[in-house]
């Protein structure tokens, strides 16, 4: 298994468009993803954990240069505070 968690912070008032953005994350999986969740913390309704899982790093690498990910990459930063 292969991965990576990321600590997230939401813009104020994208909450739906965030959880709309990770309900199609399975349609963005690639070859080799084994799943992809997003986690809200109880203490700042704006802060998530993302985990997205891999069978191996070659699978992650595979997706990770795979240009639809940049795609949802870019998609997913507009509900970001940077």
């Amino acid at each position: 298994m292969y991965g990576t968690v990321a600590r997230l912070k939401r813009k104020a008032g994208t909450s739906e468009g965030l959880k709309s953005w990770a309900e199609k994350g399975s349609e963005r999986e690639g070859a080799g993803a084994v799943a992809t969740y997003l986690f809200q913390t109880d203490d700042d309704p704006n802060e998530f954990y993302a985990v997205a899982i891999f069978e191996s790093a070659e699978a992650y690498k595979a997706n990770a240069e795979h240009p639809q990910t940049n795609e949802g990459f870019q998609e997913m930063m507009q509900y970001l505070e940077e």
